[in-house]
């Protein structure tokens, strides 16, 4: 089976549940905090998705870690999880579901790669655009990547806005080949 399709599987379930008992904002904090945990300490993430520990091991450890920080239902769907082997889920179900969270809050997160420092005034009128463009609360990501020269690229998603000089270098380096080539007859 798919990996997405897992995940999203899981995901829907947890937040038609969480927004049910109208506990998204505290089930999406919960899973960050959890997710980061993750991230911060690769030991405890190879604990959580070992296949010999079982569920009932692994939800002690929960527990004894995070405490009164985790809500009933997202310590559910961690049982649920580790019963199923499907620990490892756990960060990939945060992204998703933080997403739906944001969209329902009508937020998107955009990235934002660019060649030199990109803030203040800047990056307010971008995002103030983008906003606009949008119709929602628009939250940049900024990333810097100096082989882009100048300009910025934007990502919403799978879409792309490319404003980069690397960009319109190589968007103009195909024109020429294609332009060679009809001349040439090969194209």
């Amino acid at each position: 089976m798919l990996t997405g399709a897992i995940t999203h599987r899981y995901t829907g379930g947890l937040y038609a549940a969480a927004k049910a008992h109208g506990e998204v904002e505290r089930i999406d904090e919960a899973l960050r905090t959890v997710t980061e945990a993750l991230h911060a300490n690769p030991t405890f993430k190879l604990l959580l998705e070992h296949p010999v520990l079982t569920p009932d091991v692994k939800m002690t450890v929960i527990r004894n870690v995070f405490g009164d920080v985790l809500p009933e239902l997202l310590q559910s769907l961690f049982h649920l999880l580790f019963t199923r082997h499907r620990g490892e889920y756990i960060s990939a179900i945060y992204t998703a579901f933080h997403k739906m969270a944001d969209e329902a809050r009508g937020r998107i997160e955009v990235q934002v790669e660019t060649a030199r420092n990109f803030e203040g005034d800047h990056l307010e009128m971008l995002r103030t655009r983008l906003a606009d463009a949008l119709q929602k609360e628009v939250k940049t990501v900024v990333h810097l990547h100096p082989e882009l020269i100048a300009g910025y690229r934007v990502r919403i998603g799978n879409r792309i806005i490319d404003a980069t000089v690397r960009g319109a270098l190589t968007q103009f380096s195909q024109t020429l080949r294609v332009d060679q080539a009809a001349k040439e007859g090969t194209f």
